[in-house]
Order: C-alpha cells, then structure tokens, then sequence
C-alpha cells in the first residue's frame, strides 16, 4: 500500500472509531471471561454475528444445569439449542467434540490450563479440537487472553469495503493484512467489538438503509448514496 493511501485511510479508520465510539461507547478490556465460555461463543459466532450468538449461549446456559449435561446430550438436541444459528448443525457437532475431549483428555470441563501458555501454545491447543477458523481462534485469544489479534470475519469484510477502508476486490484472504497495515494493534479489540456490532445492527448484509446510519457521512458507500439523493 502506497504511503499517501496508507495516511488517508488511517484517517478515515480513526473518523469512523470516533463516530462509532461516541454512539455505541469505547470498547475495553476488562477482566477476561472465562476461556471455555469464550471458545464456546466463539464457536456459536462463526459465520455469524456476536450478539445473536451471546444471546444464544445465554439461553443455553439457563437451560442447562452444567456443561457437563450439555456433553452428554445428542448433536441433534445441541442443535436444537442453537437452531436460531446458522449452522447449527455443524456447531452442535463442534461444540459436543470440545466438550467430550476435554472431558476424556482432562476429567474436567474447563480451560484453565490455557491461562499459562502463550500466542503459539494456546493455537496448537484448539488446533487440536479439530475444524475451528480462524476467526474463532483469533476471538478466543482476543477476549480470552488479550493477544491483539484481529478476527478476520465476512462482517467486518464488508463493512470495511462498504466504508472504503479496503478495496471492494480484494479477496478475503488479503484483507486481513491490508487492514493490518492502518489498524494499530491497540484498537484491535475496541474495532472488532465496535465493526461487529455495527455489521449485526445497521451495516447488515440486505435491506441496509444508509440514510440511517451514523457513519453516514464518512462512509464511501454511505456518501455514495446522499450524493445520488437515493432513499436507500
């Protein structure tokens, strides 16, 4: 990337936070979650949204006397747990293999041993579970862990195409190192939250209506739109 686009898009990068955070707030770490529950929803998330999926693993865990009862239940009643997911299936399938090797591996349901081992440990780890993405990894060691690692999701793809942040043609494995190149790695954890949110709420993939969007006026697609008068 040439230094002057470099510059420009790290602006509009820091304009598009600012607007962000004064309606939505400023994303902090606080103290971290609990690392299965982390891996769990981050699991739930994938190919979807982080909100609908915390409400999801919300309702499971009312449901539920334990992690343990959900080991020992049937793919098919995990999925109907989470059938509002897309997925659904896939993740039960997910979930239930997490749950049934820690339980074979270590006799206990958690994840506690993972709070001693560093960026590359903590990988081969949940390599190990077998069929997690990338993006899923990445939120774990993101929320879990504190490691500034950006979850490359399709939702903050098209936002930040939409914004103008990343060209509309670059595929998805380079997004991620284009984004890199404006994101300093301290707002990593405040863009992801803020981006993800925004892309489950306002920035959806159909039916968007720009004209009611906060970003508006610093959005490529957004200005687009005024410019043309377009209602949409």
């Amino acid at each position: 990337m040439k230094t002057s686009v470099r510059k420009e898009r790290s602006r509009l990068l820091r304009r598009v936070l600012a607007v962000l955070e004064e309606h939505l707030g400023r994303r902090r770490r606080r103290r971290r979650p609990d690392p299965l529950e982390t891996l769990l929803h981050a699991v739930l998330s994938d190919t979807g949204g982080d909100l609908q999926a915390a409400k999801v693993l919300a309702e499971v865990k009312e449901a539920i006397v334990d992690w343990n009862e959900l080991r020992v239940t049937t793919p098919r009643s995990i999925e109907l747990f989470i059938h509002q997911l897309p997925d659904a299936a896939e993740k039960a399938l997910t979930v239930k293999r997490i749950l049934q090797k820690l339980f074979q591996e270590r006799h206990a349901l958690n994840l506690s041993h993972f709070k001693r081992f560093g960026q590359t440990r903590l990988l081969a780890e949940m390599d190990a579970f077998g069929g997690l993405s990338a993006a899923v990894k990445a939120r774990v060691l993101l929320k879990a862990f504190d490691f500034n690692t950006l979850p490359m999701t399709a939702e903050i793809e098209r936002v930040c195409k939409r914004l103008g942040l990343i060209e509309n043609y670059l595929t998805s494995d380079k997004v991620l190192g284009t984004l890199q190149e404006i994101l300093p790695p301290k707002r990593i954890y405040s863009f992801y939250h803020l981006l993800s949110e925004h892309a489950e709420t306002v920035c959806v993939p159909r039916g968007y209506v720009c004209r009611n969007c906060v970003l508006i006026d610093v959005c490529a697609r957004g200005r687009n739109v005024k410019t043309k008068g377009n209602t949409k």
